[in-house]
């Protein structure tokens, strides 16, 4: 039975927690039946979150992509608010979405580490334009020099409280993987939540951008083109990076990192393939919470 749209009322309404609270309440008794969405927009879905939370109702959180291809395929490809809520509201009718808990979406873990691969990417660029001034001055800048030695300690004060904020139950299963450390084990753990949002190895690969774009022409299938780079970048970036020493570390990834460039892969990605391979490896150990044991070469 296909389900019919029908947009039964708009509303107009004041920006503030109360009034969000009001609403829901009013909901909650009028349609008890209702499904409430928004569409995750960095901290702006919050509110909604928190307020439904406090009247004990359910939030669907929608992925932005999902919005935005509905926007590419429509003719007039108009964009406003009341067009966004109707596209969420479609989403929601084709069950696409997952309900969210305001707990999980204020993650202490995750704000630490977002935060700190921020003034990761500071102090690299800070770091780059030393060395570039130091070939074309005889001398560098004293407020340079002590900038990047007091961002490099905040760094390192900030990276500590991330590892300290991450479960230690779960990081201490990632840290048994070669190429994964504290760091990026906290990364990982803060960008996936829970492995139980993920029903196999594939989605989690999926949900961090390092699944292959699939184009087919006739009766050609080419499932070797360019990432499709969706989800979490930054968990993107601690698995190419942790498989980057695993393939030195792991007798088994290096034999298939050199296989893959001996078929004529280039570095990154053969680094992005090999990357893929230990997303099944942290499926795996999470998922069984068991610790991985290398296999030693006989």
């Amino acid at each position: 039975m296909t389900k019919t749209f029908k947009i039964k009322e708009r509303l107009l309404l004041e920006n503030s927690p109360q009034a969000l609270r009001d609403l829901l309440l009013r909901i909650k008794t009028n349609h008890p039946h209702l499904t409430i969405g928004a569409e995750s927009t960095g901290i702006y879905h919050l509110p909604i979150l928190k307020a439904c939370e406090e009247t004990g109702l359910n939030c669907t959180i929608i992925n932005p992509l999902l919005t935005r291809q509905i926007l590419k395929s429509s003719i007039r490809k108009r964009k406003t608010d009341s067009d966004d809520a109707v596209r969420i509201a479609k989403l929601l009718m084709q069950n696409e979405g997952r309900v969210m808990a305001y707990r999980e979406a204020t993650n202490k873990s995750k704000i630490y580490v977002r935060s700190t691969l921020k003034l990761s990417e500071l102090y690299q660029a800070l770091s780059l334009h030393k060395k570039y001034l130091g070939k074309v001055l005889d001398e560098i800048p004293e407020v340079i020099v002590q900038e990047e030695k007091e961002l490099g300690q905040a760094l390192k004060r900030m990276k500590k409280e991330a590892i300290a904020a991450s479960p230690v139950k779960e990081r201490k299963l990632l840290e048994s993987l070669p190429g994964i450390g504290p760091w990026l084990a906290s990364v990982i753990l803060a960008e996936t939540d829970s492995i139980k949002r993920f029903k196999n190895a594939d989605s989690l690969i999926a949900y961090a951008g390092l699944d292959p774009t699939i184009k087919q022409s006739g009766a050609n299938l080419n499932t070797q083109g360019k990432l499709t780079k969706r989800g979490s970048k930054q968990l993107r970036w601690a698995l190419t990076c942790a498989a980057g020493i695993a393939k030195i570390h792991d007798p088994e990834l290096k034999r298939y990192y050199l296989k893959k460039r001996s078929e004529g892969r280039k570095y990154r990605e053969a680094l992005c393939i090999v990357g893929r391979k230990l997303a099944y490896r942290i499926y795996a150990v999470l998922k069984r919470e068991t610790p991985y044991l290398i296999k030693k070469d006989k």
